[in-house]
């Protein structure tokens, strides 16, 4: 696991190398209740040119760049938890207490991830 915050094209290069799996986990406005959780497989063939902008690279444009420098991606997840406000830094208490529940999402992906890997080599 490494957290990248807002370094977007620091991001970008770790993406050059081979993972099978990437979850992002970031604020992702779903018109839900705060602190509500997603997973989100997002359309990797939708993704745009691919420029690096310093100061605007979500996780769509990280993806786009490093895709444009030649990154093979394995699966990309999303897990989003619905924001209070994006007008602000720091978590709401809403966000907060959803925290515990991210954690235990991203370990059963990855848990879930592992499984089918190793079941899939078991079988060749």
């Amino acid at each position: 696991m490494r957290d990248f915050g807002i370094r977007g094209v620091d991001l970008a290069f770790a993406l050059l190398e081979p993972w099978d799996l990437v979850i992002f986990i970031d604020a992702t406005q779903r018109c839900g209740e705060p602190g509500t959780l997603y997973t989100i497989e997002p359309d990797l063939t939708a993704l745009g040119d691919g420029a690096i902008e310093a100061h605007t690279m979500t996780p769509e444009r990280v993806l786009a760049s490093a895709r444009a420098m030649g990154a093979q991606f394995g699966r990309v997840l999303v897990v989003g938890c619905e924001p209070e406000s994006l007008a602000s830094m720091g978590l709401s208490p809403r966000v907060g207490a959803a925290l515990d529940a991210a954690e235990a999402m991203v370990e059963r992906l990855v848990g879930e991830a592992t499984a089918s890997a190793l079941e899939s080599r078991l079988r060749a």
